[in-house]
C-alpha cells in the first residue's frame, strides 16, 4: 500500500439514476470543500488492483477509526450502458464523514472514482459494474485498512457505508478483525434480491453481503432504510436480517428519506445510537 498526498483539493439502478434528480459535479466539489474544512487531508491508497482516492483525519490514534465507504456512484449511463466515469455526483458517504465529530475518520472512495485516468481508459468498467463487490475489490480494501490500522495505537474500526458502500462495508466486516460496529445507509445488503427486484442481470462476479450475514449476528449494527427509497427498498434490509438471524431492531426506517436525501440531518443522533448499541453489547 502506498500513501500519497494530493497537490490540490478536489476542484432503480441505471434508469432511476439517470433522472434529473442528480446534481452536477459542482455539488461534489462543494462536498469535498466541506470535508477538507473539517481538517481532513486528501490522500491516495494503492491496492494491488486499483488506487483509491481517500480523505483522512487522524488526530487521535488511540480512538477507533471510523471508516466511511462511498456508494456505487455514477455507474451506469443507461440501463445497458456503463458510465465512462463512476465518480458520484452526490457523494453521500463523503458528506456524512464531514459530519462525524470523531477524531479519527477515514473516507474511502470506490475504485476509479475521482481518478483522472478513468475517462482515458485507465480503469476497467467491471470495477463499477459486474465486479463492484468482487473478491479482488474486497481484498484490496482489506489490505489497505489492515496496513493502515497497523500504524495506529488502536486497531479497532467502525464501518459505515451508503448504498453499495454499505454492501461493501458488510463484506469487510466479515473479513476484518477488531470491528466495533457496522452502520449502513440505504444499502443493498442482499444483492441477489436487489437485482431480482429490479429485474436486471445478477451481479454474478460479485459477492453477496447476505451470504455473510450470519457471521455478523453478534456484531452491533444499524441499517437505515429510506421510507421513500425506490432504489433499495426495505425488503432488502429485511432479507439481510432474516438471512443472518439478526435482531430486527437493527433496521430503522426513516420517514421522508429516499436514496440520497436527507441522511445528514440527524447524523449525530445516528452515531450516538450505534455507539450506544456497541457499548451495551460490551456491557458498559
Amino acid at each position: 500500500m502506498s500513501l500519497r498526498r494530493f497537490i490540490r483539493p478536489a476542484a432503480l439502478l441505471a434508469a432511476l439514476l439517470m433522472t434529473g434528480c442528480l446534481p452536477s459535479s459542482r455539488h461534489a466539489d462543494q462536498a469535498w470543500s466541506e470535508l477538507l474544512a473539517q481538517r481532513f487531508e486528501r490522500v491516495e491508497f494503492a491496492a494491488p488492483a486499483f488506487v483509491l482516492t481517500a480523505a483522512l483525519r487522524d488526530e487521535d490514534p488511540t480512538h477507533p477509526l471510523h471508516i466511511y465507504i462511498e456508494g456505487d456512484g455514477h455507474a451506469w449511463q443507461s440501463r445497458d450502458r456503463p458510465s465512462p466515469d463512476p465518480t458520484p455526483r452526490r457523494p453521500i458517504s463523503l458528506l456524512l464523514a464531514a459530519r462525524d465529530p470523531a477524531p479519527a475518520v477515514l473516507y474511502l472512495a470506490r475504485p476509479c472514482q475521482w481518478r483522472p485516468e478513468t475517462r482515458k481508459g485507465g480503469c476497467s468498467e467491471e470495477l463499477w459494474t459486474s465486479h463492484r463487490y468482487s473478491g479482488a475489490v474486497v481484498d484490496g480494501y482489506v489490505a489497505i485498512i489492515e496496513q493502515l490500522v497497523q500504524t495506529r495505537a488502536n486497531p479497532h474500526v467502525a464501518l459505515i457505508g451508503h448504498s453499495g458502500g454499505g454492501a461493501l462495508a458488510a463484506l469487510l466486516a466479515a473479513r476484518l478483525a477488531d470491528v466495533e460496529w457496522l452502520l449502513t445507509v440505504a444499502a443493498n445488503l442482499d444483492t441477489a434480491l436487489w437485482t431480482a427486484h429490479h429485474r436486471v442481470d445478477p451481479l454474478t462476479a460479485s459477492q453477496n453481503p447476505a451470504d455473510v450475514a450470519e457471521r455478523l449476528r453478534a456484531l452491533p449494527q444499524l441499517h437505515l432504510v429510506g421510507a421513500e427509497d425506490p432504489i433499495v427498498p426495505e425488503i432488502v434490509a429485511r432479507s439481510w436480517v432474516a438471512r443472518g438471524g439478526i435482531d430486527a431492531r437493527s433496521i430503522e426506517v426513516v420517514a421522508g428519506a429516499d436514496h440520497h436525501c436527507c441522511w445528514s440531518k440527524e447524523w449525530s443522533r445516528v452515531l450516538a445510537e450505534i455507539a450506544g448499541r456497541a457499548a451495551a453489547r460490551r456491557g458498559l
